[in-house]
């Protein structure tokens, strides 16, 4: 059988997240790995921070999937550890503690338009994934419209291929 690389990302890769101090240095990271990685590349999207569960139960189950299909050999960029470095860094800009309503949105408007945007439009996202559940996702939704226009195939994953904890 033959042995499939779970990780592109490098300890190099990691210290230059962690010293990122903008959305665009977390980009150039997060295109530096998915640049390595063998083509076309899986990239799976789901709610974190809306819907019915927390954001970490967003995550983990986000997480199981991306190690599913990573087990099962396929290429998946997994995008969230450059989702949390890009939400600390726009949440700094906020002076951090707790965000008001309209202070999330434009928040998750930054998130979109200097981070998913930019990412998608980079042409090495060659599948969308998308998690069942979230419809709710103002970041989903944008995502998945602008793969549909650009023509990067996109997949709903049934909510039976979600791994239990």
């Amino acid at each position: 059988m033959k042995k499939v690389k779970m990780s592109y990302i490098t300890n190099a890769d990691l210290g230059d997240l962690e010293l990122a101090r903008t959305v665009d240095d977390v980009l150039k990271v997060a295109l530096t790995v998915i640049e390595r990685m063998p083509k076309p590349v899986r990239c799976v999207i789901g709610s974190l921070t809306s819907g019915r569960r927390t954001p970490e139960e967003n995550r983990e189950r986000l997480h199981r999937v991306i190690l599913r299909y990573k087990e099962g050999g396929v290429a998946t960029f997994n995008h969230l550890p450059f989702q949390r470095r890009a939400m600390q860094i726009l949440s700094r800009e906020f002076g951090g503690g707790q965000l008001s309503d309209s202070q999330k949105m434009l928040l998750q408007e930054r998130l979109r338009d200097e981070f998913y945007e930019p990412f998608l439009k980079s042409g090495k996202v060659g599948q969308l994934h998308i998690m069942p559940g979230s419809e709710a996702s103002l970041n989903v939704y944008f995502m998945w419209m602008f793969a549909t226009k650009n023509k990067i195939p996109v997949r709903f994953i049934p909510a039976e291929l979600v791994p239990k904890e």
